[in-house]
Protein backbone atom coordinates (compact mmCIF):
# COMPACT_ATOMS: atom_id res chain seq x y z
CA UNK A 1 0.00 0.00 0.00
CA UNK A 2 1.30 3.49 -0.88
CA UNK A 3 1.10 6.21 1.74
CA UNK A 4 1.32 9.93 1.23
CA UNK A 5 4.51 11.46 2.66
CA UNK A 6 5.63 15.03 3.21
CA UNK A 7 9.19 16.17 2.73
CA UNK A 8 11.05 17.98 5.51
CA UNK A 9 12.63 20.17 2.84
CA UNK A 10 9.25 21.44 1.60
CA UNK A 11 6.77 21.24 4.47
CA UNK A 12 3.02 21.60 4.09
CA UNK A 13 1.82 25.12 3.43
CA UNK A 14 -0.62 26.72 5.82
CA UNK A 15 -3.57 28.71 4.40
CA UNK A 16 -1.74 31.94 5.33
CA UNK A 17 1.36 30.87 3.40
CA UNK A 18 -0.73 29.83 0.40
CA UNK A 19 -2.43 33.23 0.36
CA UNK A 20 0.92 35.08 0.58
CA UNK A 21 2.43 32.98 -2.24
CA UNK A 22 -0.61 33.64 -4.44
CA UNK A 23 -0.43 37.40 -3.76
CA UNK A 24 3.29 37.38 -4.63
CA UNK A 25 2.63 35.55 -7.91
CA UNK A 26 -0.24 37.88 -8.85
CA UNK A 27 2.01 40.93 -8.38
CA UNK A 28 4.05 39.62 -11.34
CA UNK A 29 1.09 39.37 -13.74
CA UNK A 30 -0.04 42.27 -15.93
CA UNK A 31 -3.76 42.90 -15.89
CA UNK A 32 -5.40 42.16 -19.25
CA UNK A 33 -6.77 44.98 -21.40
CA UNK A 34 -9.78 44.22 -23.52
CA UNK A 35 -9.81 40.65 -24.77
CA UNK A 36 -6.14 39.94 -24.08
CA UNK A 37 -4.93 37.16 -21.82
CA UNK A 38 -3.09 38.04 -18.58
CA UNK A 39 0.70 38.13 -19.12
CA UNK A 40 3.70 37.93 -16.82
CA UNK A 41 5.54 41.17 -16.13
CA UNK A 42 8.68 41.51 -18.26
CA UNK A 43 11.99 41.29 -16.43
CA UNK A 44 14.00 43.86 -18.41
CA UNK A 45 15.04 46.09 -15.52
CA UNK A 46 17.58 43.62 -14.10
CA UNK A 47 21.06 44.65 -15.21
CA UNK A 48 23.56 42.91 -12.89
CA UNK A 49 23.86 39.24 -12.08
CA UNK A 50 23.43 38.66 -8.36
CA UNK A 51 24.63 35.06 -8.30
CA UNK A 52 27.05 33.05 -10.38
CA UNK A 53 25.83 30.48 -12.85
CA UNK A 54 27.30 28.48 -15.71
CA UNK A 55 26.56 31.29 -18.18
CA UNK A 56 27.49 34.42 -16.18
CA UNK A 57 29.54 35.28 -13.10
CA UNK A 58 28.26 37.27 -10.16
CA UNK A 59 28.55 41.02 -10.71
CA UNK A 60 28.99 40.76 -14.49
CA UNK A 61 26.90 43.05 -16.64
CA UNK A 62 24.01 41.47 -18.46
CA UNK A 63 22.73 42.71 -21.79
CA UNK A 64 19.77 45.05 -21.64
CA UNK A 65 17.17 45.54 -24.37
CA UNK A 66 16.85 49.04 -25.80
CA UNK A 67 14.34 50.44 -28.24
CA UNK A 68 15.95 51.15 -31.59
CA UNK A 69 14.94 53.82 -34.09
CA UNK A 70 16.49 54.33 -37.50
CA UNK A 71 18.49 57.35 -36.27
CA UNK A 72 19.83 55.45 -33.26
CA UNK A 73 20.66 52.48 -35.50
CA UNK A 74 22.65 54.67 -37.91
CA UNK A 75 24.45 56.38 -35.02
CA UNK A 76 25.38 53.02 -33.50
CA UNK A 77 26.75 51.82 -36.85
CA UNK A 78 28.88 54.95 -37.29
CA UNK A 79 30.21 55.16 -33.73
CA UNK A 80 30.59 51.52 -32.69
CA UNK A 81 30.24 48.95 -35.46
CA UNK A 82 32.25 50.49 -38.32
CA UNK A 83 35.22 51.54 -36.12
CA UNK A 84 35.35 48.02 -34.65
CA UNK A 85 35.36 46.52 -38.18
CA UNK A 86 38.09 48.94 -39.32
CA UNK A 87 40.24 48.08 -36.29
CA UNK A 88 40.23 44.36 -37.15
CA UNK A 89 40.02 44.64 -40.96
CA UNK A 90 43.09 43.19 -42.72
CA UNK A 91 44.83 45.23 -45.37
CA UNK A 92 44.14 48.85 -46.23
CA UNK A 93 42.68 50.93 -43.38
CA UNK A 94 41.54 53.77 -45.67
CA UNK A 95 39.10 51.69 -47.67
CA UNK A 96 35.52 52.85 -46.98
CA UNK A 97 32.89 50.51 -45.56
CA UNK A 98 29.63 50.75 -47.50
CA UNK A 99 26.37 51.19 -45.60
CA UNK A 100 23.61 50.09 -47.95
CA UNK A 101 20.71 50.54 -45.54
Amino acid sequence: MLRRRFSAVKPRLTPTHKKRRLEFALRHVRQPRGLRQPRFVDLYDVTKAQRSSVNILSGDWETKNISMTSKEYAKMLMTKVFPAIRATWPGCKRRPIADRG
